[in-house]
């Protein structure tokens, strides 16, 4: 495998008079490189929405302000994509990361929304409203200083106690997605930031999707983290985000996610066939966690068993972890 590694963002299902965009983000020197076909225009009149959580704050603690994107100051284009764009604003001496989504992508949009809406965790993106106009509805989301994980691992080699830190910590995450009946379907280091606080934040909500007791079949995610019950278009649940969590350990392990290929048939075969090795320097009780999250068989899939979450933190792996403190 050579130094730049594909990896394919497949979007979620989209409504059937739009065509299903490719998006791809590729890892070259240490930095994602992203694709557009969607702008914004600062001119457009904005549709004000009335907050209904009230969470942007100013100085004065204004209740139910209303605001439009003529309110915000655009710093830059933190990032953009085939579905939109993350642009850096400032508000009332504030820094926040605006999402703009294209309106024909507007299902999503306001799932996303919604999503983020339920759930409030300092491991996770703070959502604070939304607005729209002719063309885009804009997310208003917390803006995190820091980097995200990929690039984070791309510079250091990650020691043990760093790893089991991280792990514990997208865990929590997890399980508490899980307990609102979301899956999140997109884990991955791109999709980790590392704030100055040094507790992670998982951002990117396209992607999830409120399940309750209820399976999925959408194809999606990026294909180095698809479980293989998405490749093989069976129906699946929660279990695809604890294959997830054992890509994402072992790429802190080993530098390398454990499934790679030139292309996304590659990668996809590769996966089918589960055969992986780590390198010299794992341990035992650290290969032994991702064998068994990264079990091809869901219904074997730690995590995925009658204890749910909590089996994967009993694992010897998490001995020295204080739950609570998380």
């Amino acid at each position: 495998m050579n130094i730049m590694t594909f990896r394919k963002r497949i979007t979620a299902q989209l409504p059937p008079l739009i065509k299903q965009p490719k998006i791809y983000t590729i890892r070259k020197h240490n930095r994602c490189h992203y694709s557009s076909e969607i702008s914004y225009n600062p001119d457009t009149q904005t549709k004000p929405w009335n907050s209904e959580r009230n969470l942007l704050e100013s100085k004065q603690d204004t209740p139910a302000l209303v605001y439009s994107l003529n309110d915000f100051e655009i710093i830059k284009c933190i990032s953009k994509s085939k579905g939109g764009s993350v642009l850096m604003t400032s508000l009332n001496h504030r820094n926040y990361a605006l999402k703009v989504i294209h309106k024909k992508l507007s299902k999503y949009a306001l799932a996303e929304a919604r999503i983020l809406d339920k759930i409030s965790s300092h491991l996770i993106v703070k959502y604070f409203g939304r607005f729209e106009d002719e063309e885009n509805i804009y997310l208003v989301l917390e803006f995190i200083n820091g980097c995200d994980f990929f690039h984070y691992m791309s510079k250091k080699r990650l020691k043990l106690p760093e790893i089991v830190n991280f792990a514990a910590q997208v865990l929590t995450a997890i399980e508490l997605i899980h307990s609102k009946g979301i899956i999140y379907r997109d884990l991955k280091p791109e999709n980790i930031m590392l704030p100055e606080s040094g507790y992670i934040k998982l951002i990117d909500f396209g992607l999830s999707k409120e399940i309750g007791n209820e399976r999925t079949n959408t194809v999606c995610g990026s294909p180095e983290y698809m479980a293989p019950e998405v490749i093989r278009k069976n129906s699946y649940s929660y279990a695809v985000d604890f294959w997830g969590l054992g890509i994402l350990l072992f790429e802190m392990l080993c530098g390398h996610p454990p499934f790679q290929g030139e292309n996304y048939q590659e990668i996809c075969q590769n996966i089918l066939m589960g055969s992986f090795e780590f390198t010299r320097s794992v341990d035992p009780v650290s290969k032994d966690l991702v064998r068994r999250l990264l079990n091809n068989e869901p219904s074997y899939r730690l995590g995925n068993l009658q204890g749910k979450a909590t089996d994967v933190k009993k694992h010897k792996f998490f001995r020295d972890i204080i739950w609570d403190f998380f």
